[in-house]
C-alpha cells in the first residue's frame, strides 16, 4: 500500500513539475526587434529616407483610420479606445521615437533642407488618434471632421516634403 501511495504522489508531483514547466513556456513572447540604426542624412540618402518616412506615415495613418471607420461603423466607441491605446499607440510610439532620433541626429542637415514638417506631422498623428478617440466617446463630430480634416492636410504635407 505505501509503494502504491508513493507511486502515486510522485505521479502527482510530476505532473505538477510538467505543468508548471509548460506554463514558464509561454509561446506569446515578444520577439524583441532589432534597434534599426539611425541613419546619418546625406544628399544621397534622404530622398531615400524621406519616401520610407511618407510611406510609413501613410501606413500608419491608414491603420488609426481604418480602425477609426471600423469602430465607427459598428457604434463601439470603447473598442476604438481599446485599439488606439493597446494596439495603434504602442506601435507608434515605436516609429515615433525612431524618428525623433533620427530628427535628433541630423537636425541641422533636416533644417536646412526643410524636411523637419514631415518629421512633425508624423509625431502629431498621435493627436489626431487622440481628437478621433473623444470625438467618437463625447459624439462630437466637429471634433472627429477636424481630426479628419487635419489628417488628410498632414498626409499631402508628408507627401509634398517627399517629393522634394
Amino acid at each position: 500500500m505505501m509503494s502504491f501511495r508513493t507511486n502515486h504522489l510522485l505521479t502527482i508531483f510530476l505532473s505538477l513539475c510538467l505543468s508548471i514547466t509548460l506554463v514558464s513556456c509561454d509561446k506569446s513572447e515578444k520577439i524583441v526587434e532589432k534597434e534599426k540604426p539611425i541613419p546619418v542624412l546625406n544628399d544621397d540618402n534622404v530622398k531615400q529616407f524621406t519616401l520610407a518616412l511618407a510611406n510609413d506615415y501613410e501606413k500608419t495613418q491608414k491603420e488609426l483610420l481604418d480602425g477609426f471607420y471600423r469602430y465607427k461603423k459598428a457604434g463601439d466607441s470603447y473598442g476604438f479606445t481599446k485599439f488606439r491605446n493597446g494596439d495603434w499607440t504602442p506601435a507608434f510610439i515605436q516609429k515615433k521615437d525612431y524618428y525623433q532620433a533620427v530628427l535628433n541626429k541630423n537636425r541641422s542637415y533636416i533644417t536646412r533642407k526643410a524636411l523637419k514638417p514631415a518629421f512633425l506631422r508624423f509625431e502629431n498623428l498621435l493627436y489626431i488618434g487622440l481628437s478621433l478617440k473623444n470625438g467618437l466617446l463625447n459624439d462630437d463630430q466637429e471634433m472627429i471632421q477636424a481630426a479628419l480634416v487635419e489628417a488628410k492636410a498632414d498626409k499631402k504635407l508628408v507627401e509634398f516634403v517627399a517629393k522634394q
